[in-house]
């Protein structure tokens, strides 16, 4: 009985040591189960299709955000485009390089997260080629990513004859590893400028279009020939002179015929009756005289690539044929307006753009796969 009772007694100290270890043992129980059950939650929400299209949808947004905003260009330009409002506002919030945020590349690679978490969820059901186009469309993330992360683009304005290897980014500048000179920048037109000739008023209806050489009639026995047209017109010790091909004071010489009596004239458009001061003049209607520029095809660039001294590349940039050289492309991206001897040469640096058209090679075999084998 003694020996018995002792076993009685030695069970229940073993069961109480049982028993006290229960709960740690059900916590810990618990503690797995809740880390598999979140794990499981954080791989569905990451491999599913709600995600991608959340995800889609701000990404277009975003895109779209970036095609109405200039991006990436300097605060003058922004400026001039927007106006000064709409610019503050776009880069207080860094819409003017909205491709160029942390909170865009995170979108892409979080979108990048959720393509690869979907391929491995579905490894066993994806088909030869629809793995090839899931690792195409990863390697085509990845090359935007590392363009958004490590990529380059600003603005450099050129004076002819001017060698420079300084850009703007936005408020920032930076430097090429070789200067640009500008030899010579012209702008292409659709036929040439018209010159409207009004009576009674600025708007009285289309007007008379002028041509050099031709006879136009003013009113009954008078007529007008157009003798030349100049698009900036300043006054000089003798008389008027042309400035520039820039229309910032358009002016025309006509000669007038009336009567049988031809007298000269010149005719401005921002000083309409300035004429009357003119011998002659005295028997005209009030003229209204409009400078109608032509329509612009095209603007060019004629480059210099200068390395230490020396001229190695002379390409000619236009809008639709920009010019590549040690990584950096250059762009054709306008001009100024006020001074048209000056051209705006866009600059970048797309470390991601050979990574993209990779993903893009690799997506088409994985569509032309499908396409051909049925999947």
């Amino acid at each position: 009985m003694r020996a018995e009772d002792e076993g009685m007694q030695a069970k229940p100290v073993g069961d109480r040591r049982v028993r006290g270890s229960l709960p740690g043992v059900r916590q810990q129980a618990v503690k797995r189960r809740y880390a598999a059950g979140m794990r499981d939650r954080v791989w569905r929400a990451l491999s599913g299709v709600g995600l991608f299209i959340r995800l889609a949808i701000l990404l277009l947004v975003t895109c779209m955000i970036g095609g109405v905003i200039p991006q990436d260009d300097s605060a003058r330009m922004v400026f001039s485009r927007l106006g000064p409002k709409a610019a503050g506002f776009a880069a207080l919030l860094g819409l003017d390089r909205v491709f160029r945020q942390w909170w865009f590349i995170a979108l892409l690679s979080l979108l990048a997260v959720n393509l690869a978490s979907c391929s491995i969820r579905s490894r066993r059901s994806l088909r030869p080629g629809a793995w090839f186009s899931h690792v195409g469309m990863l390697v085509i993330l990845a090359g935007a990513v590392l363009t958004g992360a490590l990529g380059t683009r600003g603005v450099m304005p050129l004076n002819e004859e001017e060698a420079v290897s300084s850009y703007m980014s936005g408020d920032s500048e930076g430097s090429l590893p070789f200067k640009v000179r500008l030899k010579k920048f012209t702008i292409e037109y659709y036929g040439g400028a018209r010159h409207v000739l009004r009576m009674g008023a600025p708007d009285s209806g289309p007007g008379i279009v002028l041509e050099p050489g031709r006879e136009a009639a003013i009113k009954p026995g008078m007529t007008m020939t157009l003798l030349g047209a100049f698009p900036d017109v300043v006054m000089s010790g003798k008389g008027p002179v042309n400035r520039s091909g820039i229309p910032r004071n358009p002016a025309i010489r006509v000669e007038v015929d009336g009567d049988g009596v031809k007298s000269r004239i010149w005719i401005f458009q921002n000083f309409p009756l300035l004429y009357r001061y003119n011998s002659g003049a005295a028997n005209l209607p009030d003229l209204y005289y409009t400078y109608e520029a032509p329509q612009i095809r095209q603007f060019v660039s004629r480059l210099e690539i200068v390395e230490d001294g020396r001229t190695v590349a002379r390409p000619a940039v236009s809008v639709n044929s920009p010019f590549a050289w040690k990584g950096w492309r250059l762009f054709q991206s306008g001009y100024d307006e006020e001074r048209r001897d000056v051209s705006i040469i866009q600059v970048s640096r797309d470390p991601g753009t050979p990574v993209v058209y990779a993903g893009f090679l690799v997506l088409s075999l994985g569509l032309a796969w499908s396409f051909i084998k049925g999947g």
